[in-house]
């Protein structure tokens, strides 16, 4: 275990998401938005002090003193946009957002009987100085802070000038009591690493001669054709670079059953590169031999929190190797990730309709559609059979389905 010291600079994005006045996560059709519109976060410390305690005796000396102690009771938050986005404001808010005559949201209302209601706001900055990158499969190094369970604000102080208008979002303030534990979404690299697998096939039905393995430019001693699968391990853990334990052989003996190596031990949870095989068989026809990776090692895929937050825990800062969530304007569906997943998606096309047909069908679970023209649709558990969407112009699009933080895509032309 390492500690890692690190500098934050730049903010780089924002997400709230909906929580429901006991402070747990809501999901739902419009549980989240995205935004990088901001000028400022401030949080602001909010702190009480205990009394003093001071007893003297009869000759006026101070025999007892406790002095008073500043105690942290949360945090307050003002948030200043130069972007309007209305849904965003109204999940912080509360405020109503206002529609045209095409039903398209256009803008906000504020309404002073209107309060708001409790969000968990997520912010994204730069690192400098930062080693995540370090990690192959890092998409990059960011700050993260979260506030689990935030008071919305009020649409407050707007400033009209000669530029950009800005808008502030204040009292705002942190709660005791928060339900996010590992939260909903995927932040950083982590749970479910894969070992990576690779297989040694031997083609050609040779009869006799010799084969090699080379890992890291490290070559093995020459292995028999037929050889068992302790052989094999033993010639690949004579290697300096792959030590005992670092690998698991299945399968074989060759030629007619391939061998299966698992890349184990110090090798585990990797992206290893791939061996190569030279051929030294004989007899047969053609004799030959190929490696190929069958399983792409992997030190993690984007994952939750790996420690839950207590409920009294009102603000967090970390540094993560997962890329912030894309922008967009207005609110988008989240799901909950303890639901089933889909594995598949097809489609068809008749003129400019598209059906797509999820698998499996009818889903005991909500789906999120991006149809990949910009819109986008909510669909109920069980309503998942063919979903249908028409594309107002032709061209190529890739449609994705989301289930349980999981996505699954097909692409759709439409002539």
């Amino acid at each position: 275990m390492t500690t890692k010291c690190f500098t934050l600079v730049r903010g780089r994005r924002m997400r709230v998401t909906r929580l429901d006045d006991c402070g747990r996560i809501v999901f739902g059709d419009d549980s989240q938005a995205v935004s990088k519109g901001f000028v400022s976060v401030a949080l602001t410390a909010n702190t009480s002090e205990s009394d003093e305690i001071s007893v003297t005796d009869a000759d006026g000396e101070v025999i007892v003193l406790e002095p008073s102690e500043e105690n942290l009771a949360g945090y307050g938050a003002e948030i200043v946009f130069r972007q309007v986005d209305p849904e965003l404001f109204n999940v912080i808010t509360g405020q109503k957002t206002y529609a045209n005559y095409s039903g398209d949201i256009i803008g906000l209302v504020v309404n002073t009987k209107i309060k708001p209601k409790r969000v968990a706001l997520e912010l994204w900055a730069g690192v400098h100085g930062g080693d995540a990158c370090e990690n192959p499969e890092a998409q990059g190094d960011y700050g993260y802070m979260l506030l689990p369970n935030l008071k919305g604000g009020i649409v407050g102080d707007i400033t009209v000038e000669n530029g950009a208008i800005n808008f502030t979002i204040r009292g705002a303030r942190s709660l005791d009591g928060n339900y996010w534990k590992q939260g909903p979404y995927p932040v950083m690299l982590g749970g479910n690493p894969v070992d990576e697998v690779q297989t040694v096939t031997i083609t050609g039905a040779p009869t006799g001669g010799t084969f090699r393995l080379t890992y890291g430019g490290q070559q093995t001693a020459t292995i028999a054709y037929n050889a068992t699968t302790a052989a094999v391990t033993t010639a690949l853990e004579a290697l300096t670079n792959i030590g005992v334990g670092d690998v698991v052989v299945t399968g074989g003996p060759g030629p007619a059953t391939p061998y299966v190596i698992t890349f184990a031990g110090a090798l585990a949870d990797k992206n290893i590169e791939q061996m190569t095989a030279q051929s030294q068989l004989t007899g047969g026809t053609t004799p030959a031999i190929a490696v190929t990776t069958t399983v792409g090692g992997t030190i993690g895929v984007p994952s939750i929190l790996p420690t839950a937050l207590n409920k009294d825990d009102h603000f967090l800062a970390i540094t993560v190797d997962v890329a912030p969530p894309e922008v967009v304007c207005g609110t988008r569906p989240l799901l909950d990730p303890t639901t089933a997943s889909l594995t598949a998606l097809g489609n068809s096309v008749v003129a400019q309709t598209a059906t797509f047909t999820p698998t499996p069908a009818n889903i005991a679970a909500p789906a999120y559609y991006e149809f990949g023209d910009g819109e986008y649709a909510y669909l109920a558990a069980g309503s998942l059979a063919a979903t249908t969407h028409l594309y107002k112009a032709s061209g190529t699009y890739t449609v994705k389905a989301t289930t349980n933080n999981k996505t699954v895509s097909t692409t759709v032309v439409i002539p």
